[in-house]
């Protein structure tokens, strides 16, 4: 089994990151936004308790996140499949903001409790706040970086899921099948046939 990145193919650590990582991420906006329905629906039991599921597997995956930025930028990328221009700089676009928007929320979410002057708390672990006191300045700045992060990461998630269900259906280039399969290629299109001479 293919262990790192080459020139045509995912190694198994590469997709191992992404895997674990997106069900982070995933796991971290459902639990979100549950708890902010929660919250408007004056239910504070049901909004304690996803937000204390939120924070614990924010714990638990920082690691895999930042190991899954870090991976990105260390290891080379396979060469991608053959599309216009445009089509690849979106899909570049869209991977290294997904990144950007994870270390966004990866940040602003533990300052958004810090800034209270409280522990993280996670039940396994308690993490304390840098700050003696509470910074209304600090909290502002990272509800609106939360904010904006969580917003992009849904359009840039649908973007990329979209992007991933054409090379599916409509491309057929193999690119859908390399990022579940470790040294898994793309297809490469056969040349033209020489006309008879």
């Amino acid at each position: 089994m293919q262990t790192w990145n080459d020139r045509n193919a995912y190694g198994w650590v590469a997709l191992t990151l992404h895997w674990l990582a997106a069900i982070g991420v995933l796991t971290m906006l459902f639990t979100g936004f549950s708890a902010g329905v929660a919250e408007d629906h004056g239910d504070r039991a049901g909004h304690r308790a996803l937000m204390a599921v939120h924070v614990a597997v924010g714990l638990s995956f920082y690691l895999i996140f930042a190991a899954r930025i870090a991976s990105h930028y260390m290891q080379k990328a396979p060469i991608e499949p053959d599309q216009p221009g445009a089509l690849r700089f979106i899909a570049r676009a869209t991977h290294n903001l997904l990144l950007l928007m994870i270390a966004v929320q990866i940040i602003s979410g533990p300052l958004m409790i810090w800034a209270h002057a409280r522990p993280i708390n996670a039940g396994f672990v308690s993490i304390p706040s840098p700050f003696a006191t509470r910074s209304e300045a600090v909290e502002h700045i990272a509800d609106i970086m939360h904010l904006i992060g969580r917003w992009s990461l849904v359009v840039l998630i649908s973007l990329h899921v979209l992007g991933a269900l054409k090379h599916l259906f409509v491309d057929r280039d193999g690119l859908f099948e390399r990022i579940f399969v470790p040294g898994a290629r793309i297809k490469t299109k056969a040349p033209p046939a020489e006309a008879p001479g």
